[in-house]
């Protein structure tokens, strides 16, 4: 290895080398050209979390870089696979994509990375009844078999206050109606 050989010097340059042998005769010098290629960084952030049958943004913000090659795997799930920033198709299970960033000019130069997204599942709402008829300033029961979530039927949006109900394992929603 020549002294001033710097494995990061992107670039090619020449180098002269020669062989010493056991007795400390030297070999005829030749040159070498050594040529180093950028290897891709990449950074995907963070493991991401959405609702089932949503998309999911992929190093969301980040731009491609020239001179590289983006191969996404699995590509199946994704509406750009040879982009750095990509979005899934709907998504409806817990899903690992891979992404390796290639320089182009010499494909043994690359980088991997992972990125985990986890799909929740949606609650379900069950409707008990699913027909009210009440007085002003009465309650609605809404129950859910998912904590915490409780949505208005026209806005979808959260709406009530929420209790356990031990008895039945169930969360409930009330909300009172002033018309």
């Amino acid at each position: 290895t020549p002294a001033d050989f710097n494995k990061s010097a992107i670039g090619t340059k020449e180098y002269w080398v020669a062989q010493v042998n056991g007795l400390g005769c030297e070999s005829a010098k030749t040159s070498v050209k050594v040529t180093v290629y950028a290897k891709p960084r990449i950074s995907l952030g963070s493991d991401l979390t959405i609702c089932y049958g949503e998309t999911a943004v992929l190093a969301s913000g980040k731009t491609d870089e020239p001179g590289v090659v983006y191969e996404w795997q699995p590509s199946t799930l994704l509406t750009s696979p040879n982009k750095y920033s990509v979005e899934t198709i709907p998504l409806y299970s817990d899903e690992t994509f891979t992404l390796v960033a290639y320089n182009d000019q010499f494909n043994s130069c690359s980088s991997t990375e992972d990125i985990k997204v986890k799909v929740l599942s949606k609650p379900e709402i069950i409707l008990v009844p699913d027909e009210f008829t009440i007085c002003e300033g009465g309650e609605i029961k809404i129950e859910n078999d998912v904590f915490a979530y409780c949505y208005n039927l026209e806005s979808f949006r959260f709406i009530g206050n929420i209790s356990f109900d031990y008895a039945s394992g169930l969360f409930y929603c009330y909300k009172k109606l002033n018309h």
